[in-house]
């Protein structure tokens, strides 16, 4: 279920510099608010199978992280979930598209992979990609990038050997040859 909000600190508090690792288990659907904020330590995360939010400034200020991945339940960032994670280049996400809440990843600069076979609807990236400032950018889990203009290919007027071209104009009537052809 639901993690709990934290307004203060998370009970697992006191570990704080000792925690690299958090593995989700069970049928945890919700990390919540402030959880593993400023948890500088933390290396990885396991998000389980069930997760579909992660709460307000969850995992703000981590800077370990590199890489997360998400499983196909998720659907929200919430408000500053990811705020300022420094080293934070890589996000998959195994499902749809969630939705980004406010400052969800301000002053971190990542690329998000999204299942190839079902990729995100092109405005919402466009606007995402815009109001990120070039922050985040939007990949298929294969590394391309659907999103990218592709110039129109350019196509050579097909022409036609000289020797072959139909002449545009009639030469003018000679005399016939006075030697047969030999061959």
């Amino acid at each position: 279920g639901a993690m709990d909000d934290f307004a203060g600190d998370a009970p697992w508090a006191a570990h704080k510099k000792d925690i690299q690792v958090v593995a989700l288990s069970g049928n945890v659907s919700t990390i919540g608010a402030g959880a593993f904020a400023d948890y500088d330590a933390i290396v990885a995360v396991d998000f389980g199978r069930a997760l579909q939010e992660i709460g307000t400034a969850a995992f703000k200020g981590c800077d370990g992280l590199t890489t997360i991945s998400l499983p196909d339940t998720f659907r929200r960032f919430g408000e500053e979930s990811f705020y300022s994670c420094g080293n934070l280049t890589e996000i998959h996400c195994d499902g749809g598209m969630p939705s980004f809440n406010q400052n969800c990843l301000w002053n971190t600069w990542a690329k998000i992979y999204f299942p190839e076979e079902r990729p995100w609807p092109l405005v919402h990236i466009q606007q995402l990609e815009e109001a990120f400032k070039g922050r985040i950018e939007f990949l298929a889990s294969d590394g391309s990038d659907p999103y990218v203009p592709t110039e129109p290919e350019e196509t050579e007027e097909e022409t036609v050997p000289e020797e072959t071209a139909a002449p545009t104009t009639v030469p003018p009537t000679t005399e016939a040859p006075t030697q047969a052809p030999t061959e």
